[in-house]
């Protein structure tokens, strides 16, 4: 289990250079379901598969690069059980298969599995998935080089050796459900002062009459009509019961929350929009 003072090292392994991220995934997954992340590639494989006198060949893709597979089981409401698979895989072309004149890679893995229980917003590090990697190197001076005993000068020899350390360090938080309280109540679009989010006056359609057509501006075109229509008159209840369907349907789209999901390394940037209303008013 990790503290302030350990992501303090890490912060000052990685200014040193000595410690490298690979990834950095936030995932959300439900009590009780599997949930994985990849974050690497796929090469081809060829596969011959024989029937009878024919045989066809079918391209196969493998994944390799970092994979993290975890199920989360919620136990109360402050801790939280993982079980974890971790596994890091390389393409290695020094031990691959040679296939009707190409090289088919093979893959150097490394893969731990493991479960642990966690406090809500604890962590957690697992460790000691080494690699070790040896090159050796020969350069010469040609002609000069292949001369017996003098070549030896013409030569040179370059070895190395590197060794790296794999860590996961996961971090285990349970997300609450948005109370509906908290989320930000819409105006209704009523014509009135103020009820736009952008501070602007929205302008109403109109209600055509028998005086004519009214745009809320101050102008009214009159039209005629052949025939008098009657005047229809609307109830109190009818108002009401429109008003009240119309403030649910408000309140039932402004409670639906909204998920997102943010990569590492990735900032989005949101500008408010700009509302222009231009106004015009017939003779």
């Amino acid at each position: 289990v990790m503290g302030g003072n350990s992501y303090n090292f890490i912060h000052a392994l990685k200014t040193q250079g000595a410690l490298r991220s690979l990834a950095e995934p936030n995932l959300i997954a439900m009590d009780g379901q599997q949930a994985s992340f990849l974050a690497g590639g796929e090469f081809p494989v060829p596969m011959v598969q024989s029937g009878g006198e024919k045989s066809t060949v079918t391209v196969v893709f493998k994944e390799y690069g970092v994979r993290l597979n975890f199920k989360p089981t919620i136990i109360d409401e402050d801790h939280i059980r993982l079980e974890l698979e971790p596994e890091v895989s390389t393409i290695d072309f020094a031990n691959g298969v040679k296939f009707d004149g190409y090289v088919i890679p093979a893959l150097k893995t490394r893969r731990a599995k493991t479960g642990v229980e966690l406090r809500d917003g604890q962590s957690f590090a697992l460790a000691g998935l080494l690699d070790n990697q040896e090159m050796r190197s020969l350069q010469k001076i040609p002609v000069l080089g292949d001369i017996p005993v003098l070549g030896a000068l013409f030569t040179s020899k370059s070895f190395q050796k590197s060794e790296t350390e794999l860590m996961f360090i996961v971090t285990a938080q349970l997300v609450k459900p948005i109370n509906r309280d908290d989320v930000p109540q819409m105006r209704g679009v009523d014509g009135l002062k103020g009820s736009s989010p952008l501070g602007v006056e929205p302008k109403g359609e109109g209600i055509e009459g028998d005086h004519g057509f009214s745009t809320g501006t101050g102008t009214t075109t009159s039209t005629t009509n052949a025939l008098p229509s009657a005047p229809v008159k609307e109830s109190k209840e009818s108002k009401e019961s429109v008003a009240s369907s119309e403030k649910k349907d408000v309140t039932k789209q402004s409670s639906m929350p909204r998920v997102e999901f943010v990569p590492a390394l990735l900032t989005t940037e949101v500008k408010p929009a700009t509302l222009e209303t231009t106004e015009s008013a017939k003779p």
